[in-house]
C-alpha cells in the first residue's frame, strides 16, 4: 500500500525552491505545473482517499504520468516551523515509477547508489542554491568561482567586487 512519506530537506527560501523546481521540471522536460499556495493544501492519493497530506508547492499527479503508468499521488513541498525549511512530501513508491521517478533513474555517484527521489531532492536542492546565489550575489556585485570536490559535490566561492571610483580615491588623499 502506498503513502506520503515526508523528507527532510534544506529548502529555506520559498522563492527559491518555486524558481528552482520550475527550471528543473523545464530541463528534465517535465511539462508540470507547480501550484503554489499561501497555507498548506491537500496532496491527493487515488490509492487511498483517506492517506491525507498537505504541502504548500504542489505538483499534482496528473502531470506526472507516463505512456505506461498513470501517476497515483501528488508530489509536495510543506513548511516545517521546527526546521526552518521546506520537507518533500511524496509515495516513494509512486514517485519512481512517475515522470518525476524515470526523469531521475539511479545514477551512480562515489558515495553510492542514489534512488530517483533522493536524486530529485538533490537536484532540487542545487537548483534551490543556484535561485540562491542569481538573487541575493548579482554577478556585476559578486565574482563566482565553483570547484567540483573528488565527491562530486560543488563547492561556490563568492567573492565581493570592490569598485573604487575617482570620487572615492579623491577624498581618500
Amino acid at each position: 500500500m502506498s503513502h506520503f512519506a515526508t523528507i527532510s530537506t534544506q529548502l529555506n527560501n520559498r522563492d527559491a525552491l518555486i524558481e528552482g523546481l520550475r527550471a528543473l521540471l523545464t530541463e528534465k522536460g517535465i511539462a508540470a505545473e507547480v501550484e503554489v499556495h499561501d497555507h498548506p493544501t491537500a496532496l491527493i492519493s487515488d490509492y487511498d482517499r483517506r492517506n491525507q497530506a498537505q504541502a504548500e508547492i504542489i505538483i499534482r499527479r496528473q502531470h506526472l504520468h507516463t505512456p505506461q503508468r498513470q501517476a497515483q499521488l501528488d508530489v509536495g513541498f510543506r513548511w516545517n516551523e521546527q526546521q526552518d525549511c521546506f520537507a518533500l512530501v511524496a509515495d516513494a513508491w509512486d514517485f519512481n515509477q512517475n515522470a518525476l521517478g524515470l526523469a531521475f533513474l539511479r545514477t551512480q555517484r562515489q558515495k553510492g547508489t542514489l534512488s530517483p527521489i533522493e536524486h530529485f531532492r538533490e537536484e532540487v536542492q542545487f537548483h534551490h542554491d543556484e535561485a540562491v546565489i542569481q538573487h541575493n550575489y548579482p554577478a556585476h556585485l559578486w565574482t563566482r568561482e565553483d570547484v567540483v570536490l573528488d565527491d562530486g559535490s560543488i563547492e561556490t566561492t563568492l567573492t565581493q567586487v570592490v569598485q573604487i571610483s575617482s570620487e572615492t580615491v579623491g577624498s581618500a588623499w
